[in-house]
């Protein structure tokens, strides 16, 4: 055990396990940005998959727990692209096109990673949809809740935020 507690410290075996890690990540993404869960022959990106890995690798960016890696910015800033091209072709199939309600988790995701550049159309839509969050954050459950906090407090709205975490911390006690 001690060894294992070793290996952790020791920079050249973690940024090794690191450069397997990203590369085992690279073979799951596709052409088009997006991932699978598994390769196997005309396998197609599931926006589900790509939501879960970008924010998986947001957080652990957001703790500084990976070094830059130019390899692992290029898989991000691909899957991306990915999501705000899924974002765009979603809401254009969506009939009532002023309900924002089902797309907390794509702003929720491209708020941790606002460095990367976005398209006018995905910003735009972006924007609408943080705004709509900050109206109906009332409706949703407390997990939503947090999501739309950070989402929020993410974009720069930290005014809108405010009265959410206000109500969180209300419900936790």
């Amino acid at each position: 055990r001690m060894s294992q507690l070793n290996n952790l410290f020791d920079k050249d075996k973690v940024q090794v396990a690191t450069d397997i890690l990203i590369q085992k990540l690279a073979e799951l993404q596709l052409h088009d940005g997006g991932f699978v869960w598994y390769k196997y022959p005309n396998a197609t990106s599931s926006v589900h998959t790509t939501l879960s890995v970008l924010q998986v690798l947001g957080r652990i960016k957001a703790l500084n727990a990976i070094s830059d890696n130019n390899k692992l910015n290029d898989i991000i800033a691909k899957a991306i692209k990915y999501i705000d091209n899924e974002l765009i072709k979603l809401y254009e199939q969506q009939k009532n096109k002023s309900d924002y309600s089902g797309y907390l988790q794509f702003a929720y995701t491209r708020s941790l990673f606002l460095y990367v550049p976005i398209n006018k159309n995905a910003e735009n839509l972006y924007e609408k949809i943080s705004q709509s969050l900050a109206k109906e954050w009332k409706e949703m459950n407390i997990a939503n809740k947090a999501f739309t906090a950070i989402t929020l407090t993410n974009f720069e709205m930290i005014d809108q935020a405010r009265p959410i975490l206000e109500s969180i911390n209300q419900f936790s006690i």
